[in-house]
């Protein structure tokens, strides 16, 4: 496995340039490092890394949701848990995301687990054939789940009213 051990070792290394930098590192250059942490699964260094993005700006959610992700990618149901925990602790709010498609010039607009379009029940109709037929050939978690637990993720609703 010489490929997982490099990728320790860069991880490393980049984690010792930051380290010996002749100027404090900013939340772009942590950020960076988390960012290439939750790509390799190294929990350990994400934690780090998020420890210092919280010194340089407590309020923002981003940090706290990416370490949540990673903990999930990686099987740590705690973790998320107390990540999470921390979070509302603290009062930091994730706003919700949210997707959009245009059809026939008018726009909609999707949030996780929406109930309020219209055309909802469609929607989500399509999208269980959608689901059922990924499944099938056996591609599912590739294609449609991404590491996310939401059958009903925003992305995922534009798709089957653009098939309705």
């Amino acid at each position: 496995m010489p490929l997982m051990t490099e990728l320790l070792t860069i991880l490393e290394m980049a984690k010792n340039l930051i380290n010996q930098m002749p100027f404090k590192p900013n939340a772009a250059i942590w950020g960076a490092l988390l960012a290439a942490c939750r790509i390799h699964g190294n929990t350990k260094l994400a934690e780090l890394a998020v420890k210092n993005l919280l010194e340089l700006d407590a309020e923002g959610p981003g940090s706290y949701c990416l370490l949540a992700n990673i903990y999930s990618e990686s099987g740590k149901i705690q973790s998320v848990t107390n990540v999470r925990k921390l979070m509302r602790d603290k009062g930091v709010r994730k706003n919700p995301s949210c997707s959009w498609i245009e059809v026939d010039n008018r726009v909609h607009v999707f949030t996780v687990d929406d109930t309020n379009h219209p055309q909802i029940k469609d929607v989500h109709r399509m999208l269980e054939e959608i689901i059922k037929k990924i499944e099938e050939i056996k591609n599912y978690a590739n294609v449609m789940n991404s590491g996310r637990s939401h059958n009903y993720h925003s992305e995922k609703l534009v798709v089957p009213l653009r098939l309705i």
